[in-house]
């Protein structure tokens, strides 16, 4: 590719002001057959960016931040158009030109980098050019110029102002053209595909030249790190937002390539695993998973902070299957199996840091715990200054608490009931309203002889119980001394309520969020999930499915009004979900939120789907709860196909919580006790949906074994509701 009119070597410095100073294409393409590098001259200050003329001009930053980024990839039914195959070649192309310009500046801000590095990096500069050329042949006789498309000065922006060599060849080799081999290798297939060989023999041709050019980098990289210090951990040390690993992967992810540039095993697997954004404020997860204790003031008790520490611990990694792409779960990380395991059912891992102070100064999109607390606020406070000015901020008075208490709950019953009647669910099909709140001894006692007057059994619950625990049967005329102190305790010290003890014939779960839309708070119906309870109200689990299919044909007649009304349950949940939602945003309570509900149903009338009775709000759980992760995982990991179980018999998919067996070893880990359990290894179909197997949610590779362990696995409909 020599330059028409060349009689003797240019030197590089000359090379490096033509392309990066000159405005035209011509000049950003000029290639002298032969470079020297005798006089590299003295630094030179930073410019504000490339020369360019108006053909190549960049977006400007107001009209850049105006428009909504698109960062969805062409599918291959749309890269069948030649215009769509056009642009994308054409961003491609651009990306060609912005490596040039970057690299033009790295030999003018250092001219005293090795001449070695130098050299290298002009003969990358000439592949460069030649596969810019190699695009722009193609973005041509596709139907498009360079122009005639926005482009922008993201990789200048993110490279530029490097500080040294070192710096730099890891922005530019190690991030952005290391991604380049995962873009080539997944649209060199896609084009031939679709019928464009010539686009794919161009893609085949770049990806060889870009692994020699990531060796390049490669070899500076570890030439200029710190003796003794791995690959991995220095890489993430030298990048700064908005740079991260993750920018380092593209469309698919080439372990091959990787391997014949010279990454090591461990640097390959931690890029492949790795969670973190690519660019987003993240999300921020607190896996405060004990907050009911946190409210009620338990956790003063020592024996109570090692519980509530042991729970955290095991349950941390469940933050894992809840979070987007790019949001950051504050816990250490989990096992390199779990890690493996996420990415191969979710396609990406969340960025695990173990303290608030690892996010440094970067922006956060949102504060996510588990459930608010003082002492999640307490802990979440260091990132209050930089979330984004969209992002919704907890009220500082955390007025939103009093929701864990189980007298809210009570108090809110009257607007859920009206809001069911306005919605069209005739009052008849719901369970009368008798649960009353008492805040001392003497409306305890006069509320349980009223309610024994007219039920024989009486539920009774503290009102800062955890999900079921804290909850008492209550005979009529058998009250014991435990209980009447237990009672007494409770009334005493944050309150009790009472309802009757309804006949269970299945347990619900209705859930929801409140989000911020502009200045107001706005409330989110999410869904429905068929849970599994014990007796005394405790969660064993939940079906991964939708909540009538598992049930028995005389259920789904009782929640359809016999097949009349087949969407009632779902305007049940949503009415009561929007009613509750209200009442929680009314005390400045942004995130998601469960509601217990059940069906209850006479046994002496159990073939009359008549008989049957909706309670929609046994009680609000304003925090993640087991059935949000359900749902999560029905609607993000599940195959929607439920499967077939031998003999033709429907097999349904459930998660399920286990708790570690009293004699198992608790400096083993979890698979040593789950046995046959995790003896079936999660099979996933073509779209890397969870088909059957065990899918183990929480970390049961972990040593020490965590105290519970939570996995989804296939379920049985006998074994549901």
């Amino acid at each position: 590719m020599s330059a028409a009119g060349d009689s003797g070597p240019v030197e590089l410095r000359a090379l490096a002001e033509r392309v990066l100073f000159g405005p035209t294409l011509a000049d950003k393409l000029y290639a002298p057959a032969r470079v020297t590098d005798e006089r590299p001259g003295a630094p030179i200050a930073l410019p504000g960016g490339p020369a360019r003329d108006h053909a190549l001009a960049f977006e400007d930053a107001a009209a850049r931040r105006a428009r909504k980024p698109d960062g969805a990839r062409p599918t291959l039914d749309a890269l069948r158009d030649p215009l769509a195959r056009a642009r994308l070649l054409h961003t491609f192309a651009h990306h060609e030109l912005m490596a040039l310009e970057l690299m033009a500046l790295a030999l003018l801000r250092f001219p005293d980098a090795p001449a070695p590095f130098r050299r290298g990096l002009a003969g990358v500069m000439r592949d460069e050019q030649r596969h810019c050329q190699l695009y722009l042949r193609r973005v041509e006789a596709l139907g498009l110029s360079l122009g005639e498309e926005r482009v922008n000065d993201f990789f200048w922006r993110c490279v530029a102002d490097a500080p040294t060599p070192h710096e730099w060849n890891a922005r530019v080799g190690l991030v952005f053209e290391q991604a380049n081999i995962d873009f080539t290798r997944y649209y060199e297939p896609a084009m031939r595909a679709v019928g464009d060989p010539e686009s794919a023999d161009a893609l085949a041709e770049i990806y060889r030249d870009e692994l020699s050019h990531v060796k390049h980098s490669l070899h500076w990289f570890r030439a200029w790190r710190p003796a003794g210090e791995p690959d991995w951990e220095h890489l993430c040390a030298l990048l700064r937002p908005p740079l991260s690993p993750g920018r380092a992967r593209g469309a698919v992810f080439s372990v091959e390539g990787r391997r014949a540039v010279g990454f090591d095993e461990r640097f390959i697997d931690s890029l492949e695993r790795w969670g973190g954004s690519v660019g987003r404020p993240p999300a921020v997860w607190l896996p405060n998973v004990s907050v009911e204790e946190e409210v009620s003031g338990r956790l003063a008790a020592p024996k109570a902070r090692a519980a509530a520490e042991e729970a955290r611990a095991a349950l941390a990694p469940l933050v894992g299957w809840l979070c987007a792409r790019g949001d950051v779960a504050l816990a250490p990380p989990p096992s390199a199996p779990l890690q493996g395991l996420l990415l191969r059912a979710r396609g990406f891992n969340p960025e695990w840091l173990p303290r608030v102070e690892d996010l440094g100064a970067r922006k956060v999109a949102a504060l996510s715990p588990w459930g608010w607390s003082a002492d999640a606020a307490a802990a979440l406070a260091p990132l209050a200054p930089h979330l984004i000015p969209s992002a919704p901020r907890p009220h500082e008075d955390l007025r939103h608490v009093a929701a864990h208490s189980k007298l809210w709950d009570v108090a809110q019953r009257p607007a859920v009931w009206d809001a069911l009647e306005r919605e069209g669910v005739p009052r008849a099909w719901l369970c009368e309203d008798e649960a009353v709140a008492c805040r001392d001894e003497d409306a305890l006692w006069r509320a349980l002889e009223a309610l024994h007057a007219r039920h024989p059994h009486v539920a009774a619950k503290a009102a800062l119980g955890a999900a079921g625990r804290g909850v008492l049967r209550l005979e009529r005329g058998a009250l014991s001394a435990p209980q009447r102190g237990w009672l007494r305790r409770q009334a005493r010290a944050h309150g009790v309520t009472l309802e009757p003890w309804y006949p269970r014939a299945l347990d619900l779960s209705f859930h929801g969020r409140v989000e911020r839309v502009g200045d107001a708070l706005a409330v989110r119906a999410d869904g429905v999930v068929l849970s599994d309870v014990d007796a005394r109200g405790a969660y064993r689990g939940a079906w991964l499915c939708a909540p009538t299919a598992p049930l028995s044909p005389a259920l789904q007649r009782a929640l359809t009004d016999d097949g009349r009304d087949p969407r009632r349950l779902r305007r049940a949940a949503e009415a009561a979900t929007r009613a509750v939602g209200d009442a929680l945003a009314a005390l400045g309570y942004v995130g998601c939120f469960g509601l217990d509900a059940l069906l209850s149903w006479d046994p002496a009338r159990a073939d009359d789907p008549a008989a049957a009775r909706l309670h929609p709000l046994v009680e609000v759980n304003p925090r993640v709860t087991m059935g949000r992760l359900a749902l999560a995982l029905r609607e993000s990991v599940v195959s929607p196909a439920s499967g077939r179980a031998p003999g033709g018999a429907r097999r349904f998919k459930r998660l399920r919580v286990l708790p570690r067996p009293r004699a198992a070893d608790p400096a083993a880990p979890a698979a040593a006790w789950l046995g046959d359990l995790l003896a079936a290894p999660p099979a996933f179909d073509e779209a890397g949906r969870w088909v059957s197997g065990t899918l183990p949610l929480s970390d049961v590779w972990a040593t020490p074994a965590p105290s519970l362990a939570v996995v989804a696995c296939e379920g049985d409909p006998a074994g549901g509701g």
